[in-house]
């Protein structure tokens, strides 16, 4: 069910925001999982190719995961700040 379809069912702009920032972070918190993962799994091939740099720095990982959410927050948010303001019968008479 598209956001306006909850709009005209009772959500308020809230709970849209709600679940479209929930939608988009779930599918950047899978991404990120999965990156994360093939970092560390390819961590001894990146540790040979570098010079004196340690490939599985918890520092540089963990900022990299939070700049890739804090993007995909944004990412996210700014869409579904704009669809609350969209009346829900412009927005579905937009679906035709």
């Amino acid at each position: 069910m598209t956001e306006a379809g909850r709009q005209v069912l009772g959500a308020d702009a809230r709970k849209v925001l709600q679940y479209v920032l929930g939608r988009g972070l779930l599918v950047a918190a899978l991404g990120t999982a999965v990156g994360l993962l093939g970092a560390l799994a390819s961590a001894r091939y990146v540790e040979s190719q570098l010079y004196e740099v340690s490939s599985t720095s918890a520092g540089a990982l963990f900022g990299a995961a939070l700049l890739l959410l804090a993007a995909a927050t944004a990412a996210s948010y700014l869409p579904a700040r704009r669809a609350t303001r969209v009346p829900p019968r412009v927005a579905l008479d937009d679906v035709d």
